[in-house]
Parts: structure tokens; sequence; C-alpha cells
């Protein structure tokens, strides 16, 4: 009987499912609009912190806002382990001073910068996993408001 009981205690597991897979993107493309101009800026951050592209707005731009935030592997694939239902875009400290970052109402990867002024201005970027409750990206998204 009592070998019964520890055979069956063995097959027991208190944590059936199995761990959720990490995301693989090597960057984050960010399309970048304002309210300022008609024109849409789209840039890279790599998870090294290497940011190609442009993201140049008129002076006294206060708001920029992320429409479309695409996390790419090697490949040029959308990472598919990364979906609304797991993650969200946040913006942090490490930035410049008074640029915050807020979701887009009922947006995981959306959302609007503000608390701009003319000048060099960055907002460090996170991808929040939701249900593990950690990072799995944090870099600096640089802009240029004016010249």
């Amino acid at each position: 009987l009592f070998a019964g009981a520890t055979a069956l205690i063995a097959g027991c597991d208190d944590d059936p499912a199995e761990p959720e897979p990490e995301p693989t993107f090597n960057r984050v493309e960010f399309a970048l609009a304002s309210t300022t101009t008609t024109d849409t800026d789209t840039v890279t951050v790599s998870t090294t912190g290497t940011q190609t592209g442009t993201a140049d707005f008129p002076a006294g731009t206060t708001t920029v806002t992320i429409t479309r935030a695409r996390f790419l592997r090697a490949d040029g694939t959308e990472d598919p382990v990364v979906t609304a239902a797991d993650f969200e875009l946040r913006g942090t400290t490490g930035g410049s001073t008074g640029v915050t970052f807020s979701l887009a109402t009922g947006q995981s990867f959306q959302g609007t910068i503000q608390g701009l002024t003319n000048g060099a201005r960055t907002i460090m970027m996170q991808l929040w996993h939701k249900a593990e409750g950690h990072e799995d990206f944090a870099q600096l998204l640089r802009l240029q408001i004016g010249p």
C-alpha cells in the first residue's frame, strides 16, 4: 500500500503547465506619428540598443504617437510569441525628464509619448511580459524635436 502511494505521488506535478516560450526577436520597429506633421517616421531599435532610421519631428512637437510596434526576428518575420494577450509596451524611467508613455485604450503595442520639448529626447521603452511580470526588452527610443 505504501509503495503504491509513493508511486502515485511521484506522478503528480504541482505545475503541469509547460513553461511559456520566450521571444526571440532581435529588434523592434516603431512607426511614429505626430499631429504637427503628416509624416510617419519608422525607426528600428535593436535588442543591443542600436537605433536606425529617423525620428525627427518639427519644433514645438509635444506628443508623438506609436502607431505600430513590430517585434522582428533575424529573418525579418514577426516573433509569433509576442502577442497582445501576453505582452504590452511600457515607457519607463531612464530617458529624458518629463517624457512619459501611455498605452492607447484597448491596445498593447500602440500609445502616446508625451512631455516632449525641443532637442534630442529619449524614453526607455519596454516589452513587458504580463503573466511573468518581467521585461523582455528595454532600450532607449531616441527622438529629435526641432533642429
